[in-house]
C-alpha cells in the first residue's frame, strides 16, 4: 500500500495545508490520469465541467471473483431509534417504507445524473453495474456513534498519506484496545443493551 501511494509518478501528493479538493483539481487540470476519490455532490462537481473528456471505469476485479463487489459507501445515512420506543415493530415498518421510497428517488436521480453529467453511454452502463454491489459501511456508521472506532479506520490513510515512516504494527497496537472497546460499545448500542457508565464519588 505504501509503495502504491508513494509520492512520485503513481500518486499525486496533496500540497501541505490543502484539503481534499486538491485531488479533484489535479484531475481536472490534467495532472492525474485516474481519480478515485468521492464522486458525490459538492466534491466532484468540477469534473463534470472540465474541458478534457473523461469516462468511468471500475476498479479491476480480484483473481477470485467475477463481480465488482468492491464499492463501500462511506456516506451511509445514520438513523437512530431510541430504546424507549414503545412500538419497535411499527417503527421498523415505517423506516422500511421510507427506505423503499428513498431508493425509488435515488433511481430517478441516477438517470438524471447519467443524462446530464456523463459524456458517454458506456460510463453510464459501468456505473449502473457497479451500483448493484454498493453496500453501507457499518464501521463508518459505528464511528458516528462511538468515536474510538475512527482510530482504526484512519490507520491506513494516516500511514500511507500523512505519516509514511510510521510502522503499521505499532500504529495498530497503539489503538487496538480502544477500538475493540468502541466496537463492543457500538454493538451494544445497536442491540439496545448499552448502559452508560456513571461516575461514582
Amino acid at each position: 500500500m505504501k509503495k502504491m501511494v508513494a509520492v512520485g509518478d503513481t500518486f499525486y501528493p496533496k500540497p501541505e495545508g490543502s484539503d481534499m479538493d486538491a485531488y479533484v483539481n489535479a484531475f481536472v487540470e490534467g495532472k492525474a490520469l485516474f481519480y478515485t476519490y468521492s464522486r458525490g455532490r459538492g466534491v466532484a462537481d468540477k469534473i463534470y465541467e472540465m474541458e478534457d473528456d473523461f469516462g468511468i471505469v471500475p476498479i479491476p476485479m480480484g483473481k477470485n471473483t467475477d463481480t465488482y463487489q468492491c464499492w463501500v459507501s462511506h456516506d451511509a445515512p445514520s438513523m437512530a431509534v431510541p430504546i424507549t420506543n414503545s412500538d419497535i415493530e411499527k417503527t421498523g415498518i415505517v423506516i422500511e417504507a421510507l427506505a423503499y421510497a428513498a431508493q425509488k428517488e435515488n433511481d430517478i436521480a441516477f438517470d438524471e445524473f447519467c443524462m446530464t453529467k456523463l459524456r458517454d453511454d458506456e460510463s453510464a452502463k459501468i456505473l449502473a453495474d457497479i451500483n448493484q454491489y454498493a453496500v453501507s459501511d457499518l464501521c463508518f456508521i459505528g464511528q458516528q456513534m462511538v468515536g474510538d472506532i475512527y482510530q482504526g479506520l484512519s490507520i491506513i490513510p494516516n500511514i500511507c498519506f500523512f505519516s509514511p515512516t510510521t510502522e503499521v504494527a505499532s500504529a495498530v497496537a497503539e489503538v487496538e484496545i480502544s477500538v475493540e472497546t468502541g466496537i463492543q460499545e457500538f454493538i451494544q448500542k445497536m442491540m439496545g443493551t448499552y448502559v452508560e457508565e456513571t461516575e461514582t464519588e
